[in-house]
C-alpha cells in the first residue's frame, strides 16, 4: 500500500496535523504507518463523512459525505509518485529515516457565500462582500527526518492567494493490537502576507462591501493542530478509518475581524478498500 497521508507529514503535514482542522475535505485514506511496501502501484478507494467549520474562523459547521482515491506507485531506485486529493508528489529521497520530495498541489480557494455539495472550496455567507479567493496550483518542496515533516509551498501564476506557506508536522503511529492502532499529529504552518491578507485581510473595498473593519495582516504563525487518528483492521484489504482535531489560528490570523472563532474542530469517518 501506499503510504498514508497521516503517516507522512512530507505531503501535506497541514492536513494531517490536522486532516482534521482544515476547511478542505479530509482524506479518508489516512491511517498508521504500514510496512515498507512493495514496488508497482497500489491505491485505496474510500467513502468518507466529514464535518469541519465553513472557512477557517467560521462558526458554522459543514458536514458532508464524499469518495476518496489515492494512488501510489513505487519504484525500487526512484523513490515514489503519489496522487491523491492534495495533489501529485514525488518523493525521490528516502534514505533510513530521512526523507525529501517535490509536490504539485493546490489551493481550493474560498466562496463568499454558502458551499453545498461535495466541493473542496470553503464559504459562508458570513463572508458576504468578502468576494471569492480563487483556486490556485502551488508547487512546493518536502523534507522529513522520521516522524517530522517540513513543507513549503508556493502558489502559482496570479490566481488565487498568490503567496506562500511553510508547514511543520509531526506524527506519531502507535499500534495498539494486530487489528487496531492510533496516530497522534501535531503541526504548525507559517504563511506570507499574501497569503494571509488573501484569507484574513480586509482591504477598504471589501469593507465598504461587507462591513468588516479593515485589516491588514503581517507575515507569521497562520495555525496550530492536534489530531488523533484510528484505523481497525475488518480485513486485510478492508479499513475503517476515523480521526478528529483541533486547529487554533494564531498570530495575526486570529485577530482578523472575519474571523468568529479562533479554534475550530475537524473530524471524519470512513471506509476504504485497498489495492
Amino acid at each position: 500500500m501506499s503510504t498514508p497521508l497521516i503517516a507522512r507529514p512530507l505531503f501535506r503535514p497541514a492536513l494531517l496535523a490536522a486532516a482534521l482542522a482544515a476547511t478542505t475535505l479530509p482524506s479518508c485514506a489516512q491511517s498508521q504507518t504500514p510496512p515498507a511496501p512493495p514496488t508497482g502501484l497500489s491505491g485505496s478507494v474510500s467513502l468518507c463523512v466529514a464535518t469541519m467549520p465553513r472557512y477557517e474562523g467560521s462558526p458554522n459547521r459543514r458536514t458532508l459525505a464524499a469518495p476518496d482515491l489515492t494512488l501510489s506507485y513505487r519504484t525500487a531506485d526512484w523513490g515514489h509518485v503519489d496522487l491523491d486529493h492534495t495533489g501529485l508528489g514525488w518523493t525521490f529521497v528516502e534514505q533510513d529515516a530521512w526523507r525529501a520530495g517535490v509536490l504539485l498541489t493546490g489551493d481550493p480557494g474560498r466562496k463568499d457565500h454558502d458551499v453545498t455539495g461535495i466541493g473542496p472550496a470553503a464559504g459562508d455567507d458570513r463572508l458576504r462582500g468578502m468576494g471569492e479567493v480563487r483556486a490556485s496550483a502551488e508547487a512546493g518542496v518536502t523534507a522529513g527526518y522520521g516522524p517530522l515533516g517540513l513543507t513549503y509551498r508556493k502558489s502559482l501564476g496570479d490566481r488565487g492567494h498568490r503567496g506562500a506557506q511553510v508547514d511543520l508536522g509531526l506524527s506519531w503511529p502507535v499500534p495498539v493490537t494486530d487489528a487496531f492502532a492510533l496516530n497522534f499529529t501535531a503541526g504548525a504552518s507559517w504563511a506570507d502576507q499574501r497569503y494571509l491578507q488573501a484569507y484574513f485581510g480586509v482591504t477598504p473595498e471589501q469593507s465598504a462591501a461587507s462591513g468588516y473593519a479593515v485589516y491588514t495582516p503581517k507575515a507569521g504563525l497562520h495555525k496550530v493542530d492536534l489530531g488523533i487518528g484510528a484505523e481497525y483492521t475488518l480485513q486485510p484489504d478492508l479499513k475503517l478509518r476515523a480521526s478528529a482535531g483541533v486547529s487554533a489560528l494564531g498570530g495575526d490570523a486570529k485577530n482578523s475581524p472575519i474571523v468568529a472563532k479562533k479554534t475550530g474542530a475537524t473530524g471524519y469517518v470512513g471506509l476504504a478498500y485497498l489495492f
